[in-house]
């Protein structure tokens, strides 16, 4: 793989899961169980999803300029996303499917990104 495979991949990765997640919590916020205080902190995720932050990093792996602080930063916002979902966790259900689903979202790219590159080794 290239590098430039790499970044283009990793792109993706980041896409769509920040793409996946606001998807996500605009459903949990349609919810009929979700409170006016879940709907708040709900928008707060999505903001963090929209953020300068993640529209740096966003734009740093479309543009090539991927450093090891771009993964940095990548972590720090899945931690946070994380961390904020788990804070949460213990107040409804609303929570629980949302950091269930961040998990899998990681997970499931973690699989693809492995896959690439076992398809690479067959080479």
């Amino acid at each position: 793989m290239t590098k430039e495979q790499y970044i283009s991949n990793l792109h993706d990765s980041f896409v769509n899961f920040i793409n996946h997640i606001l998807s996500l919590a605009d459903m949990l916020i349609l919810l009929p169980q979700a409170t006016d205080y879940d709907k708040r902190e709900l928008d707060k995720v999505k903001l963090m999803l929209k953020g300068k932050d993640a529209k740096s990093i966003e734009k740093e792996l479309s543009d090539g300029t991927f450093s090891c602080s771009t993964l940095d930063r990548i972590e720090k916002l899945y931690k946070d996303l994380t961390d904020f979902g788990l804070e949460h966790i213990h107040e409804s259900e609303i929570w629980k499917m949302l950091v269930k689903q961040m998990c899998y979202s990681n997970i499931e790219n973690g699989k693809k990104d492995a896959l690439v590159r076992l398809e690479e080794i067959k080479m």
